[in-house]
């Protein structure tokens, strides 16, 4: 019997108890439609994501006192100094903007709306650091950020819980801690993954120059520097890092880029998309078995058939071949449906989400694959008994 004969005579039997065969295949189709969704959405969340805050942090590097390996013991820390923010602009090429925050949580009203909210010192042109986009008003100046003008840049999220949907906010007065402060801007919306997220900038952002007042002896315990675009932010890191060494003879600093946090970003969301199709994938050994016992009574059921076929000149390998074509037929088709299956969640998602999600062909390829694994290593032990029975004894068994 050829290889397309022994698939037609699979299919037939397989056929013959659709509701068995189905239910049968249940463990295999719940395995690989949770494998493949959840690869597709752990993938296409992950991509959108690093997408989406690439974009925001470009060119954006942080440095910190103090080394963040495990191994230095010992080590000698100094604060940053504004000196060292204007030497690191005036030395290094690669550096457009340096800067750092003073940041703190206050009780922020309008009338009689009363917030908390984070309130953030920022100097003037850290709205083109941060790729902060302010739809109404403006960002406040260098002059006001100098002297510390009462003026404040709100984030969305931020005015609408003060002001409510839709109010333009620019001109109206709101007390911080009981100082008054006029309001000359509003930030965009978060848009995007981010935004369907959940994510909403519900920080308020006032000069800098305010703060210190409130904050004279505060450390600068973290500098953000913005690369300029034709130069590599990795290197600009080394130098920087070189250069406040040298200025800290013996202390020790330490910093990371944008694309690092990134790739570490994108590093836990691998983990975490590996372990959950592992889980998953426990549905298809599930289903393997589930494929195993359905097999075995299949035998027993068609231990005369396989005795008449052993008489009339059926191999060892021909019997072998038919009941392990049956088991892997009844795990590819499994897959198949689980595929389209997956489709689903990953359509619905993906919606939700507000992003395009599609199945990979990677993750559908190892499915199928590992489907048609399962039904081989299920399926040799019911073949390979079939195959051994005796042609006599098959003959008398009722």
């Amino acid at each position: 019997m050829n290889f397309l004969e022994t698939l037609r005579v699979a299919w037939e039997s397989l056929a013959a108890n659709k509701m068995r065969s189905l239910l049968t295949m249940l463990g295999i189709i719940i395995g690989v439609a949770s494998v493949v969704a959840i690869s597709a959405i752990g993938r296409g969340a992950g991509n959108a994501i690093s997408s989406e805050l690439s974009g925001l942090g470009a060119g954006q590097i942080l440095l910190y006192t103090g080394s963040t390996s495990p191994s230095v013991v010992n080590e000698r820390t100094e604060s940053f100094t504004e000196k060292d923010l204007k030497d690191m602009e005036e030395l290094i090429p690669g550096v457009e903007m340096a800067l750092y925050d003073i940041s703190t949580y206050a009780t922020v009203k309008y009338g009689r709306e009363s917030v908390s909210a984070f309130v953030q010192g920022l100097p003037a042109g850290a709205d083109e650091s941060f790729g902060f986009e302010v739809e109404y008003g403006r960002w406040y100046s260098e002059s006001e950020s100098n002297v510390g003008s009462r003026v404040a840049v709100l984030g969305d999220a931020a005015a609408k819980r003060l002001f409510g949907e839709g109010v333009n906010p620019v001109g109206k007065e709101i007390s911080i801690n009981g100082a008054t402060f006029s309001v000359i801007g509003m930030t965009k919306p978060m848009t995007g993954m981010l935004a369907s997220m959940g994510a909403q900038n519900t920080t308020i952002y006032v000069p800098i120059g305010y703060m210190k007042r409130l904050y004279p002896n505060k450390e600068i315990t973290m500098v953000y520097v913005k690369a300029r675009d034709e130069y590599d932010p990795r290197e600009v890191l080394d130098q920087a890092l070189a250069l406040m060494r040298q200025k800290h003879q013996g202390a020790e600093f330490s910093g990371e880029t944008f694309e690092q946090i990134l790739d570490t970003v994108n590093s836990v969301l691998g983990i975490v998309t590996g372990v959950l199709s592992a889980v998953a994938g426990i549905s298809l050994v599930v289903g393997g078995v589930g494929i195993m016992n359905i097999m075995l009574v299949s035998v027993t059921e068609r231990t005369r058939e396989i005795g008449i076929r052993k008489a009339i000149g059926a191999t060892y390998r021909n019997v072998l071949a038919q009941f392990l074509v049956e088991a892997v037929m009844l795990s590819i088709i499994g897959g198949l449906i689980g595929i389209g299956v997956a489709a689903i969640p990953v359509y619905f998602v993906g919606r939700a989400l507000g992003i395009t999600l599609f199945l990979d062909w990677i993750s559908i390829t190892l499915a199928l694959g590992f489907s048609a694994a399962v039904g081989v290593i299920f399926g040799v032990y019911p073949a390979s008994k079939a195959a051994k029975l005796d042609p006599i004894e098959a003959l008398r068994y009722e």
